[in-house]
């Protein structure tokens, strides 16, 4: 559901969507509000969006986001985890003088708590740690470094799931201007939900997520028409997730054009917020 939020004194739109697979309805229900069409429009180059025009784009979401090539790019990311685990209560049966149910082989042993009973018993749980990602970055950035910041946040929490840690992954497009500003996301992966980098590995890694998708939702917007002509800067969310991936610039070029050092550079930004995570427990 599309609400309006203030930020700097600026409107921001904020929408969330449950899964990848919902976007293209949603832009069916809202048609293009603005002349702006660099979504459709703009040439599509392998540095630009991985030569994907939006039609294509268009297809790969349709189908749940689903990027086999992607999903490939899982690097080792070595994080820290200790003492993690949380204490929680789940449902439990106990035996009670009274309760919903008779415990037969109780009852005939004359036992007087012959009878079951809801109670709750306190165990120890994986955490659930969210993640958001911003699905943005800035023109000058290419493809491949995209796809190496995409890859190396992708391993950071193919690493937290490896380790028990329950992931709930956001994508997040927050981006603002002078005249306004937006904060779609949308909902990759429910703490609760199996873990396939797969199916994320599109919304993370290729650049025409951001490029054909996300600007196209932006294009249904036209009160924001100075804010459509370059789509914003980002802006963060740090407070709002346990782990914030930023906007991507081109001026850190120095480590997203090279794997290696977008993984390194990736694994200490969680490490550092996973540490302020536990010190602030």
């Amino acid at each position: 559901m599309s609400q309006l939020l203030r930020c700097n004194k600026n409107q921001i739109e904020r929408v969330e969507f449950n899964s990848l697979s919902e976007i293209p309805g949603w832009i069916d229900a809202h048609p293009r509000e603005m002349s702006c069409r660099d979504s459709e429009t703009y040439p599509s180059t392998l540095r630009w969006d991985r030569n994907t025009n939006y039609d294509a784009a268009l297809e790969i979401v349709k189908r749940g986001g689903l990027w086999e090539e992607g999903g490939k790019a899982l690097k080792e990311a070595t994080l820290k985890m200790a003492d993690l685990k949380v204490q929680g209560r789940v449902p439990a049966l106990d035996n009670d003088v009274c309760g919903f149910m008779p415990d037969v082989p109780a009852f005939l042993s004359g036992d007087p708590c012959s009878m079951w009973n809801d109670s709750e018993s306190e165990v120890e749980q994986s955490p659930i740690i969210t993640v958001g990602v911003s699905l943005g970055q800035s023109a000058s950035v290419s493809s491949g470094q995209a796809f190496n910041y995409g890859a190396a946040v992708m391993s950071v929490v193919d690493e937290l799931e490896n380790k028990g840690v329950r992931v709930e992954l956001w994508g997040c497009y927050a981006n603002s201007s002078i005249s306004g500003g937006s904060d779609f996301r949308v909902l990759l992966k429910a703490a609760d939900e199996h873990w396939s980098p797969n199916s994320v590995a599109f919304a993370l890694c290729h650049s025409a997520m951001n490029r054909r998708i996300m600007f196209r939702v932006v294009e249904s917007f036209g009160r924001l028409a100075r804010f459509a002509v370059t789509c914003g800067r980002g802006y963060d969310l740090y407070g709002e997730f346990d782990i914030w991936f930023h906007y991507l610039l081109g001026s850190e070029s120095d480590w997203s054009s090279d794997p290696e050092s977008a993984m390194k550079y990736v694994s200490g930004l969680a490490q550092g917020q996973l540490d302020n995570r536990k010190e602030a427990a």
